[in-house]
């Protein structure tokens, strides 16, 4: 379950549940959503080791984790896609993000 409010026009145009990005040459597990605004990345906001969620799986309880955003940057800030094994975003502010999602140069392409 994704915690994304979505504005008037905006609708998600794809997602990955199981993408990666490279942080400190550390390997995250993230969501990744794009819309047609924005490209967000999520990660679980309950973690395994959350005494919550170990006493509904205990108990089994299905349990659907509930993904928090982590980090979110408009379209038009992209200025740049370098591909690679994690494709490197280049943003505006002279920062960028690498994620491992074989489709994402595609898929923003396809929205600008």
């Amino acid at each position: 379950m994704y915690n994304i409010n979505l504005n008037e026009l905006e609708m998600i145009v794809y997602n990955n549940d199981s993408a990666y990005v490279l942080s400190n040459n550390k390997k995250i597990e993230v969501s990744l959503v794009i819309t047609n605004q924005r490209l967000i990345l999520l990660e679980d906001g309950n973690k395994l080791g959350n005494l919550n969620t170990i006493l509904k799986t205990t108990k089994g309880m299905s349990f659907i984790p509930n993904r928090e955003i982590i980090f979110e940057v408009s379209l038009e800030q992209i200025i740049a896609t370098i591909p690679g094994e994690y494709v490197k975003l280049i943003l505006s502010n002279s920062t960028f993000v690498e994620i491992q999602d074989v489709n994402i140069i595609h898929i923003l392409e396809n929205i600008n």
